[in-house]
């Protein structure tokens, strides 16, 4: 009896060894290859589900609830997207009252705090999509920045 568990016990280092190794050695590799995609996904801009947008370039951003936000591109990557010289549409009441007219609005200028930027989450963002540089509200973003009181949408 006393030989079969020497037997037992007496298996060979490199076997004792490579049961504790092994599994150490993959955890070790799975945690550096985990590490470096969240890195990869930080520096892509894509972490949080952004896809990678153009700094600098004007987009339209709607979030979750409908609301666009027309802005320039700060910055994409964390989970959020920043917008610089942020927009919205909002409508308003003519003077005969039945009808409502579309008025683009900066948030630097008539917002009551004024920001300079805007953050949103990653999670609140359903489409985000380029603005055309030729395009109607491209040149009325042109033109309020060159000019103080917002311009109506046509």
């Amino acid at each position: 009896m006393s030989d079969n568990r020497s037997a037992e016990n007496s298996g060979s280092p490199w076997k004792r060894w490579s049961t504790m190794v092994v599994p150490l050695l993959a955890i070790l590799v799975a945690s550096e290859m985990a590490q470096s995609w969240v890195t990869w996904q930080r520096e892509s801009g894509r972490l949080g589900g952004i896809t990678t947008v153009s700094r600098n370039s004007l987009c339209a951003v709607t979030i979750v609830g409908g609301q666009v936000y027309y802005g320039t591109v700060l910055e994409a990557r964390d989970g959020y997207l920043r917008l610089g010289d942020v927009y919205y549409v909002q409508n308003v009441a003519v003077p005969n009252g039945r009808e409502l007219q579309a008025r683009l609005v900066n948030r630097h200028k008539n917002d009551w705090h004024g920001p300079d930027w805007m953050a949103i989450p990653a999670d609140k963002i359903v489409l985000v999509e380029n603005v055309g540089v030729q395009s109607r509200l491209a040149r009325l973003i042109a033109q309020d920045r060159g000019s103080a009181p917002a311009p109506a949408v046509p």
